[in-house]
């Protein structure tokens, strides 16, 4: 028997082991973790108020609407109804976010994008989101919109690894012992329980050192 050839092959099987170990679902929220949907809103919504007479101190800190515009519900499905749509198309995307992506996938994970966008306040929010991750050279193995119960969905594909800015996403997601990275952002400022990552190379540091 030829030891060094067996010891070779040994060798050769536990590199490709070890790469196998290391592949990973990479589950990824799209506004405000790839795009800086936030800021256009915010902006769009001062105009909003503006043309529609509400007197409000508009509050970039926060999420929900009723607090940063001072909308009720009606005004807040018209907002939606009346922009959402376009605005999803002409976000910019967060820097190197496309590149890093990329990245992580050419290393053998999958990714898949989650998002809870839905129908509720647009029409066809899978193809006005394809459009703008292909249009954005967004690399993706799976488009997943309607997931309001992002914990569940990440179970259902076998997420290891989970980044997203809000933090009731987080919390259900690392209460499925999910990994979570937290994206920075003006309105989740409070919360200390999730790994902050403040730009994409942040991200790609956590996801190979974890």
């Amino acid at each position: 028997m030829n030891h060094n050839n067996e010891k070779s092959v040994c060798t050769r099987s536990f590199i490709v082991l070890i790469f196998e170990e290391k592949k990973m679902n990479i589950g990824i929220d799209i506004d405000d973790t790839i795009n800086n949907l936030h800021e256009i809103i915010f902006e769009k919504g001062k105009e909003f108020n503006k043309k529609n007479k509400i007197v409000y101190n508009e509050n970039p800190n926060e999420w929900h609407w009723d607090k940063a515009f001072g909308w009720d519900e009606e005004l807040a499905s018209k907002f939606l109804h009346e922009n959402i749509a376009n605005l999803y198309l002409v976000a910019g995307i967060k820097p190197d976010a496309a590149e890093v992506i990329r990245k992580i996938h050419d290393q053998g994970n999958k990714i898949i994008i989650i998002t809870s966008r839905s129908e509720k306040h647009f029409e066809d929010p899978y193809n006005v989101s394809k459009k703008w991750l292909d249009e954005k050279n967004v690399i993706y193995d799976k488009l997943i919109v309607g997931a309001i119960d992002k914990a569940k969905v990440c179970v259902e594909n076998n997420i290891d690894f989970f980044i997203d800015d809000h933090v009731d996403f987080c919390e259900g997601v690392t209460k499925a012992n999910i990994k979570v990275l937290m994206f920075d952002s003006p309105y989740n400022q409070k919360e200390t329980k999730y790994k902050r990552v403040y730009n994409w190379k942040e991200v790609y540091e956590n996801i190979v050192n974890k």
